[in-house]
């Protein structure tokens, strides 16, 4: 017991040793609490990598994730093994996460010999490099960059949430440029080859030519037949509100036949409401 100022004594109470059970991970130093948190979000990403199938399965793909200043990560593990590769890449280029993604579209865009920059539809010409030798001097602050030898696309941020989130707003963006874009692509080869043109014949009505093709894009179309759903829910909502005010308004008639009282016709104030509010459910309907 130990004496305090009033003179009454206190019990001496010893702090335990830790707030969590005995086997708990929370119980270890903040370095490996630090590792498991890293590990944890790497497996995340890696996992999400896969079902976005954005991973071919090359030795050269997969993620990358800073433990520490000038301590890497990677997912698969044999990733690091890979001598002047993916791994040694980004710990050149020292970032917080890096993750590749390789789709069909990205394959077949980087196929072509002409293009030294992809533009997106924010105005960004998101930038080519040949290999992955050059990554760690490319521009940075994009955030981005292709690899071309590769095919596939590398994505890095602050967090794995800002590295899926620029990987999918990429791929819309590259389905975009894939079908519209592309033409123009298109155009720059055609105006260097001097591919030729292919005219179709169409018949007179716009169908189908001599020559057995369908009629394109640009072509009329056959009359389309009207359609008169919403008409017709709006004539039998107008049938039933009026079926529905005729018979209360019936009985309102005789009841003021009876007793002589007008103020019942006030109902009526209420019928353009009522009417409106009916049409207006049969419309958002």
């Amino acid at each position: 017991m130990t004496p305090n100022k009033s003179g009454y004594g206190t019990p001496n109470r010893s702090r335990p040793a830790s707030l969590h059970p005995s086997g708990d991970f929370r119980n270890s130093g903040m370095e490996e609490i630090n590792e498991i948190k890293c590990v944890v979000a790497l497996n995340w990403v890696y996992q999400l990598q896969n079902e976005y199938m954005w991973n071919s399965g090359t030795p050269s793909e997969g993620v990358v994730m800073r433990k520490s200043p000038r301590q890497f990560l990677s997912c698969p593990p044999d990733l690091s093994a890979v001598r002047g590769g993916f791994f040694d890449a980004i710990c050149e280029l020292n970032v917080k996460v890096a993750m590749t993604v390789s789709t069909k579209v990205i394959n077949l865009i980087l196929q072509r010999d002409d293009l030294i920059t992809i533009p997106l539809r924010d105005g960004l010409q998101l930038q080519i490099l040949p290999n992955i030798a050059f990554l760690p001097v490319c521009q940075r602050y994009q955030n981005a960059a292709f690899i071309k030898d590769q095919g596939v696309l590398v994505v890095w941020g602050d967090s794995p949430k800002e590295v899926l989130a620029k990987a999918t707003e990429i791929e819309k963006q590259m389905l975009h440029v894939f079908q519209q874009g592309i033409s123009t692509f298109d155009e720059k080869v055609d105006e260097k080859e001097g591919q030729s043109v292919n005219v179709v014949e169409l018949g007179p009505d716009g169908g189908i030519g001599e020559d057995g093709y369908g009629a394109e894009e640009g072509v009329a179309e056959k009359p389309r037949p009207v359609i008169l759903i919403q008409a017709l829910l709006t004539a039998i909502s107008l049938a039933l509100v009026i079926a529905a005010l005729g018979t209360g308004f019936r009985w309102i008639a005789l009841e003021v036949t009876v007793d002589h009282s007008y103020l019942r016709l006030a109902f009526a104030i209420v019928v353009p409401i009522q009417a409106w509010l009916a049409l207006v459910g049969v419309i958002h309907s």
